[in-house]
């Protein structure tokens, strides 16, 4: 059983509505399988995901702009 999702994080009907098309769109019809607890759980996973990658992007571009810089 999955434990409680969150409380800081919670998508709105449309977010879960656009993730659901984009999981059609790549698995088809087993996307319906998805509960909506799974579908949040997910989208909240893929979030943190890229906005991970982000900062580390981010950084990466501000080490080299110290860096050329000295």
């Amino acid at each position: 059983m999955l434990e409680p999702l969150p409380k800081h994080i919670k998508l709105s009907d449309k977010a879960i509505g656009k993730l659901k098309e984009a999981l059609y769109q790549e698995i088809g019809i087993s996307t319906k399988e998805f509960k909506s607890e799974e579908l949040h759980r997910l989208g909240s996973f893929v979030l943190k995901v890229v906005t991970l990658s982000s900062k580390i992007k981010l950084k990466k571009l501000n080490d080299r702009k110290i860096t050329s810089k000295s």
